[in-house]
């Protein structure tokens, strides 16, 4: 077997990845967000809110794993589609819509959840996004608002369902402008199935 391209960085710059302006999990978001899911090749992970697929495109590069990626917005779509042939990625499917829609027309259950994306709706959604995860399954949702964050708790409360939450204070140095980017909060909340 001969490869007819030439591989991909396995960690994308955001550079390396059409998006919509703000759309996109920054790297080191991307990396962190994987390492907790505890990816391994050939496990099927759903990406909520997919955004340009920057989550899913580096999870198949880096883990080998099969992705379903979940997002509305039609020019994100766009991107997403672009990225997947640009980065050589094989084993995903995007699926255009509402994804609370979406969710009930799939059979297979993910081991993995990573949601990105989507809201309030999503939100919603987490005790029956628990209930499809297979056994050690795990879900990570990053929030970057203290708005979102308390909504994450209080459905999360209500449901019964045990979580952890890891805060991130996010700073980097730009160099070129000698500055340093002001820190940025990053709340990750990560729920395992028994």
């Amino acid at each position: 077997i001969k490869r007819q391209y030439t591989p991909k960085e396995t960690i994308s710059a955001e550079e390396s990845i059409e998006h919509e302006n703000g759309m996109i999990t920054k790297s080191y978001k991307r990396h962190l967000s994987l390492q907790n899911l505890d990816l391994k090749p050939n496990l099927l992970l759903w990406d909520i809110g997919a955004g340009s697929g920057a989550c899913g495109i580096e999870a198949y590069k880096r883990y080998k794993v099969k992705t379903i990626l979940f997002e509305n917005q039609e020019l994100r779509c766009e991107y997403i589609e672009q990225n997947l042939k640009s980065h050589h990625v094989l084993d995903t499917l995007l699926l255009k819509g509402d994804a609370q829609e979406l969710f009930q027309t799939l059979e297979q259950n993910p081991n993995r959840i990573f949601v990105g994306g989507g809201g309030e709706k999503v939100i919603k959604k987490l005790p029956y996004l628990y209930e499809r995860l297979k056994s050690d399954g795990i879900m990570i949702i990053n929030a970057v608002t203290l708005k979102n964050l308390s909504h994450l708790i209080e459905m999360l409360d209500s449901s019964g369902l045990k979580y952890e939450v890891i805060s991130y204070s996010l700073t980097t140095y730009k160099g070129k402008l000698n500055l340093i980017e002001p820190q940025r909060e990053l709340f990750r909340i990560k729920i395992v199935k028994e």
